[in-house]
């Protein structure tokens, strides 16, 4: 997804970002199910029970976080359903208080779905990962 400017200092959006235990106060209700493996100050495993257009995926994600305000995933093993994703939220600062978002997602889905349906999920992901960050993090919520 392309880079998107959030009128928000970039040490709030990196500390939306990487707050795990609120995702779902912002990004819908496709996070049905969500449990910690392994969590440290850098990197946290989480393993996932995600749903869209009536299809559930089991998965499980490493986030590294880094100390230039990038936010690293990738899954930790194949899942019935998706042999592999992986992406990243890079920020930069463009201003006291503009932040420049960019996201970058890669998944293989085994599931044998049509392709436009997987380009459905690609952009929901991708939307709600920018646009629906940007609204809770520049909103009254945050």
């Amino acid at each position: 997804r392309g880079p998107e400017i959030i009128n928000a200092p970039i040490q709030k959006v990196y500390n939306v970002i990487t707050d795990f235990d609120h995702y779902t106060d912002w990004s819908g209700n496709g996070i049905k199910h969500m449990k910690y493996v392994q969590r440290t100050p850098k990197f946290k495993e989480i393993n996932y029970i995600t749903g869209v257009f009536g299809i559930l995926f089991h998965f499980s994600l490493y986030w590294a976080m880094t100390p230039n305000q990038q936010v690293i995933f990738r899954t930790t093993k194949p899942s019935r359903l998706l042999q592999f994703m992986r992406g990243e939220y890079k920020l930069t600062k463009v201003g006291p208080k503009k932040t420049e978002v960019s996201f970058v997602i890669t998944a293989d889905i085994l599931a044998p779905i049509p392709d436009f349906i997987k380009l459905a999920i690609a952009n929901l992901i991708c939307d709600i990962a920018v646009s629906w960050l940007k609204r809770y993090v520049e909103g009254t919520e945050c």
